[in-house]
């Protein structure tokens, strides 16, 4: 990544509602032991016409395919030079639905990179979701994030939010980040 890049996009996102997901805040939470291709984004839906005005793109009805579920969500892909950025308004429907996903917004964490302030999810919605989704990728970011302190009542209610929770758990606890004892 380049920091004139990365300074550039956190400019856009200057006063917006956001956070960052996926590999980037991974590369955050695991001090830098991740390589990341794209920035993933989520924007409040009142600040993402705002960054998308900004960055000159469109919004988009779109269906991706997490490899376990298909996220719906309205949202757009964009390039500032060498970064590919993608962002999101929300996702998975159920949490749509439920209106359970809009509380990350006040548990998103403040952290440095290139020292500028950042906002990542939560480690708990990137330690849930990673074991919801439970890829190959996925799996080697649960290692990679296993020596961070955890909030267990949080990860648990995250988890239960999504769409799949059942499975979650059973995930999160074959990789050693629930026990009996917890849950």
């Amino acid at each position: 990544m380049i920091k004139e890049d990365f300074l550039k996009i956190i400019g856009f996102l200057k006063d917006l509602n956001y956070f960052f997901i996926s590999g980037f805040a991974v590369h955050v939470y695991s001090n830098g032991k991740r390589i990341f291709k794209d920035l993933d984004l989520v924007v409040h839906p009142r600040d993402i016409q705002i960054l998308v005005n900004g960055l000159g793109c469109n919004l988009e009805k779109r269906l991706l395919d997490k490899g376990t579920f298909i996220v719906e969500d309205i949202g757009f892909e964009f390039n500032i030079r060498s970064q590919p950025i993608e962002a999101t308004s929300g996702y998975p429907p159920n949490r749509m639905k439920n209106k359970t996903f809009y509380k990350l917004f006040d548990k998103r964490i403040a952290k440095k990179f290139f020292g500028e302030k950042v906002f990542l999810a939560p480690l708990e919605e990137i330690i849930a979701y990673k074991a919801l989704t439970f890829r190959e990728k996925d799996k080697q970011d649960l290692i990679l994030l296993r020596s961070n302190k955890i909030n267990n009542s949080l990860l648990i209610e995250i988890s239960k939010d999504l769409d799949s929770s059942h499975l979650t758990l059973k995930n999160l606890k074959s990789q050693g980040y629930l026990s009996d004892e917890i849950l």
